[in-house]
């Protein structure tokens, strides 16, 4: 499981690689804090004021040490552009969690947050799945937020239930998948930022 409240996977993808341009080879102990408002603030992230939870899921994942560097993990991470980069952890770590939450939206697009946590929490006997439906409908709403900045799963407004489905990845092969996150995703802007 993965904790990604309040975070983008394009968040995640800036973290790791201002950390490798400005801190390659730095054995000291970096403060998230100041990291975030001398480098990352820059990039106008929709979570630019709160990068700790960036830092929170980098850490989970083992990309990150306990001094706030690089892990070796985190390192062999560099090597992929984002697309890649979106892909292996779509593939690694969320692609559970999509099985679960896109078929719900796609038989019905406009429900509540609250009526998709139902249906999932239905299928489970009526127990909290971590990271998904737990917290009321806090992770969820992380969850729809990454589906359509990260992935371009689902297109919608902030706060409106009016949803289009832009793709299904279940059966799609990783190639197919790498295409339409380029034609979908909302993550542009940040990442030529980056560049």
């Amino acid at each position: 499981s993965i904790i990604l409240e309040d975070s983008r996977i394009f968040e995640l993808y800036i973290v790791i690689k201002v950390l490798d341009k400005y801190f390659k080879n730095n054995d000291a102990y970096l403060k998230r804090t100041e990291l975030e408002l001398n480098y990352l603030r820059k990039y106008k992230t929709p979570n630019n004021n709160n990068w700790r939870n960036a830092f929170i899921t980098l850490s989970g994942l083992g990309f990150l040490n306990s001094k706030n560097n690089l892990s070796e993990a985190g390192k062999d991470y560099l090597v992929y552009d984002y697309f890649e980069f979106c892909y292996l952890i779509y593939d690694s770590y969320i692609k559970e969690y999509v099985k679960e939450i896109l078929p719900v939206i796609i038989k019905k697009p406009t429900l509540s947050l609250s009526e998709i946590n139902f249906k999932i929490k239905s299928k489970f006997e009526d127990k909290d799945v971590l990271f998904l439906t737990e917290s009321g409908n806090r992770y969820l709403s992380s969850w729809l937020n990454i589906f359509r900045d990260d992935y371009g799963f689902i297109s919608f407004q902030s706060r409106k239930r009016n949803r289009v489905i832009n793709y299904d990845p279940a059966e799609m092969s990783k190639n197919e998948f790498i295409t339409n996150l380029k034609k979908y995703t909302n993550s542009l802007e940040y990442l030529n930022r980056l560049n």
